[in-house]
């Protein structure tokens, strides 16, 4: 690398370290004016401020500020995770599922995906119990009722995009 090229990279960070600072100063601005007191100002930009910088990258000092106030009143640290797209289920996957009338596998398939391991042998044992009779045995519809009720309970907490793995199932 160039001196020339070295100088410009290092200005260019410089430069944004600056632009970050003085974002992190107008959220503490906000955080001020709508009345917080400065320590505790402080310790919750220190303690939120990268998560929601991260997240909320575009969105005003304001809003940053409001989010903050919000996540440190509603939510115990423990409690705050970064939703990614790990947590969405693949929709083709299941529609390959069910496309082939395989609706225990498709459920096995998620409950695997999440690790919901009592529902991953439940479903296994009814996907079992349903290739060695070549059918769907009576009272079997009751149980994978009641294992539904857990999956979608789950689901709900869990993924993203719960509603179309739902509904596709």
């Amino acid at each position: 690398m160039k001196k020339q090229e070295l100088k410009q990279l290092i200005k260019q960070e410089l430069e944004e370290a600056v632009v970050a600072e003085h974002d992190k100063a107008k959220v503490l601005k906000a955080m001020l004016k709508a009345g917080s007191n400065k320590a505790e100002a402080h310790a919750l930009l220190k303690k939120h401020y990268a998560y929601v910088d991260k997240k909320y990258a575009d969105s005003p000092a304001s809003k940053k500020a409001e989010i903050i106030v919000t996540l440190a009143g509603t939510a115990s640290e423990a409690n705050i995770k970064e939703v990614v797209s790990k947590y969405d289920i693949d929709l083709n996957i299941l529609a390959k599922f069910t496309d082939q009338n395989q609706h225990i596998l498709a459920r096995h398939y998620i409950a695997k995906k999440r690790g919901y391991t009592k529902l991953v042998l439940a479903y296994k044992a009814l996907y079992d119990l349903q290739s060695a009779l070549g059918h769907f045995p009576r009272g079997a519809d009751k149980v994978r009722s009641d294992l539904d009720k857990d999956l979608k309970k789950y689901l709900s907490k869990d993924v993203d995009n719960w509603k179309d793995v739902w509904g596709e199932l």
